[in-house]
């Protein structure tokens, strides 16, 4: 194992659990007609995070 497959394999896993977290947001806002407030909340804080590390 390489370092570069060391980070390879972390950003992964962070892109795993982004796509995953996106995949949550869509359900609940295909199931509520109103969006809670956190819901937008949680939404905004994932796309920085994505932008952060992937843009």
């Amino acid at each position: 194992m390489s370092l570069f497959d060391f980070f390879k394999k972390n950003r992964h896993n962070s892109a795993a659990t982004a796509k995953e977290r996106l995949q949550i947001i869509v359900a609940h806002q295909r199931n509520q007609s109103s969006q809670p407030q956190f819901l937008e909340t949680m939404k905004q804080e994932i796309l920085e995070v994505v932008k952060k590390y992937f843009a």
